[in-house]
């Protein structure tokens, strides 16, 4: 039996990764480790727009706005002990994914007009690019770089990015997340193709990992919505139905559906060695199959407003699952994402819950003299993480629930001006306490500007102002 928990978080949880024995995730401008003991703040920075780990340290992208409003970004391979230590930059290079293996970083900049793949050799800093590359999906293995672009191929390059071999495909991929990404397995490389324009006859390819020679190939009904290598186990979800290959000869050994209707959206897939999991997006629910897939041992329901994040990959780790999840409905006051957790019990109904807050919060509803409302929001705790962790989500659950872009007229305030007041134990937590709540309070006006969330009549922008703590009665 499996038993879930979701901790919750202000910003989108992505990149959630294992390195040096440490589970690791990026949310917003911050990345966290996450033990049995709870979440720990790894890294911060105001200006963290990416972080990847890699064998030698972690890339950080950085990225600020001019006067003029361009986006500028400054790349740096931090240390991994010592994060202050800078190992290597790339300016002015937007690092949408990463990897490093013996001294070679391979990033992707996805983020301007023309899509440029690099290669870097940190022991002598040679760089070489490739540009306008519709590359999404790659991985480093053995010294060489596998990729699989959107439409036309499979290329495998150098350290130097020479070519040492491309196979055309024929087929789209339309998923440019790590679901599609290229799968060294011993000899061989292991690539979900994609499908035909009707999304159907989706194809995984077996490639030997020096020529590019097909060493086996299975093409499927409908189209493959997630490809994860699991020990020799290649597992599948395509539409509803749950495939696992042999990955080293492409023999099928499970072939079973799922339960689910079949479904376009991204649906997840995982295996541990002695169950399947199939995660379904549409219905927010995840079942849990003996390794056979044949018999259904549970199923578990992800408790509203969340539901799975769309390309994200299941990760099963010492013992425990973890999967990204995003809002599923923004009407029903709820502004924040949150991170799944599995792991087995003895005990419990096998549910799925939602943490308990570490801090005390109140929401308290107030009118001006002309007969406005404004809300001000008080939130206390023992550290500072939890006070700005929790603080944003309790500002933007009440501007999402009261302010101008809820649909339902039963929950957005007319009378809501625009304006909160948001207060926190500041005495409590430390000297650089009020320039880090002031930051957490810019950033929530930041990014309701830019989704153009305003008052409850829509007339006015959100503002957020800091306020002293008021006396307790």
């Amino acid at each position: 039996m499996l038993k879930g928990r979701i901790l919750e978080f202000p910003k989108p949880v992505y990149r959630v990764q294992k390195f040096k024995n440490t589970m690791f995730f990026q949310e917003g401008n911050r990345i966290w480790t996450i033990d049995k003991r709870g979440v720990h703040k790894f890294f911060e920075n105001n200006k963290l727009f990416s972080g990847n780990f890699c064998e030698q340290g972690f890339w950080i992208c950085l990225m600020e706005k001019t006067g003029s409003g361009e986006e500028k970004f400054h790349d740096e391979l931090r240390g991994f002990d010592d994060r202050e230590q800078i190992l290597g930059v790339m300016d002015d290079f937007p690092i949408s994914d990463s990897e490093i293996v013996d001294n070679l970083a391979v990033v992707l900049n996805c983020r301007s007009e023309n899509i440029a793949f690099s290669a870097k050799n940190l022991e002598n800093s040679e760089t070489y690019t490739i540009e306008n590359a519709p590359i999404y999906n790659f991985s480093v293995y053995d010294g060489f770089i596998y990729t699989n672009d959107i439409y036309e191929k499979i290329e495998c390059f150098d350290s130097q990015l020479n070519k040492i071999w491309e196979r055309d495909k024929g087929k789209v991929n339309y998923s440019t997340s790590p679901l599609a990404m290229p799968m060294p397995y011993k000899d061989s490389v292991i690539v979900n193709i994609g499908s035909d324009d009707n999304r159907c006859n989706g194809e995984i390819l077996s490639l030997a990992k020096n020529s590019g020679d097909i060493l086996w190939s299975r093409v499927l009904e409908n189209d493959i919505s997630a490809c994860v290598l699991v020990d020799d186990r290649v597992c599948l979800a395509a539409q509803g139905q749950m495939v696992v290959l042999d990955a080293g000869s492409g023999e099928i050994l499970v072939d079973e559906p799922s339960g689910f209707e079949k479904d376009t959206m991204t649906e997840g897939v995982c295996f541990d060695g002695n169950n399947l999991l199939f995660i379904n997006p549409r219905e927010s629910k995840i079942r849990v199959f003996t390794a056979d897939g044949k018999q259904l041992l549970q199923e578990l329901k992800i408790p509203m407003p969340y539901m799975p994040s769309q390309d994200a990959q299941m990760i099963y780790r010492d013992g425990r699952y973890y999967f990204p999840l995003e809002l599923a409905d923004m009407t029903l006051g709820s502004a924040c994402s949150g991170l799944l957790i599995l792991e087995k019990s003895d005990n419990g109904d096998g549910s799925v819950v939602i943490e308990k807050w570490p801090v005390n919060s109140t929401v308290i509803r107030l009118e001006n003299e002309t007969g406005e409302e404004y809300y001000h929001v008080l939130v206390t705790g023992e550290t500072l993480d939890d006070v700005l962790r929790y603080g944003e989500i309790k500002l933007q659950e009440v501007i999402s629930a009261r302010g101008s872009h809820n649909l339902s007229d039963e929950r957005r305030n007319e009378k809501f001006n625009g304006e909160l007041l948001f207060s926190a134990n500041i005495d409590d937590l430390g000297k650089d306490a009020e320039e880090k709540i002031q930051y957490m309070i810019q950033s929530v006006e930041d990014i309701n500007r830019r989704w153009d969330v305003r008052s409850g009549n829509g007339e006015h922008e959100i503002s957020v102002k800091l306020a002293p703590l008021p006396p307790l009665p």
